[in-house]
């Protein structure tokens, strides 16, 4: 059942990346890049609010994921806005959509994390939205202030 589930979770993965790509594409404005450039970003400042916390069939399955993190995680979606008019329209396109919140390493925060950073539906953070300038890297990266991705504190171990 566990390879199931890792199966289920790479091919979810994928199609997210394949419809992101898509996304991009549409736009007819992708930038083209070499791989293995070094990724220079530009900074905009901007507002992140959570629109919704809940938990999910997919979420909680994480708990009975072999070297996952112990635990059920919630489902996090929220918005950006941004306060600068400059970006270009192939990242508005991508701001502009409602995103899951993940930490670093994909899995979905759990309630203690939920908890300890105070995260519930209608809550406003600024947000650092980096849109790539030069590079192969991620076009884009949401930092959400006061909110570690990489806080793993309530992982079983």
């Amino acid at each position: 059942m566990n390879k199931k589930i890792i199966n289920s979770l790479s091919f979810i993965i994928i199609i997210i990346l394949i419809m992101l790509a898509l996304s991009l594409k549409q736009t007819g404005n992708i930038p083209k890049y070499k791989i293995g450039e070094e990724c220079i970003y530009k900074n905009y400042l901007g507002t992140a609010e959570v629109k919704n916390v809940q938990k999910t069939g997919e979420s909680a399955l994480q708990a009975s994921v072999s070297g996952g993190p112990g635990y059920e995680g919630y489902e996090i979606k929220f918005s950006v806005q941004v306060n600068d008019d400059i970006i270009k329209e192939w990242a508005k396109e991508f701001i502009n959509k409602e995103h899951l919140f993940l930490l670093a390493n994909s899995w979905y925060p759990g309630i203690k994390y939920i908890k300890k950073y105070k995260i519930k539906k209608g809550n406003k953070y600024n947000c650092n939205i980096k849109i790539i300038e030069k590079g192969a890297c991620t076009p884009i990266l949401f930092e959400i202030e006061d909110i570690d991705i990489t806080d793993y504190f309530e992982s079983i171990k």
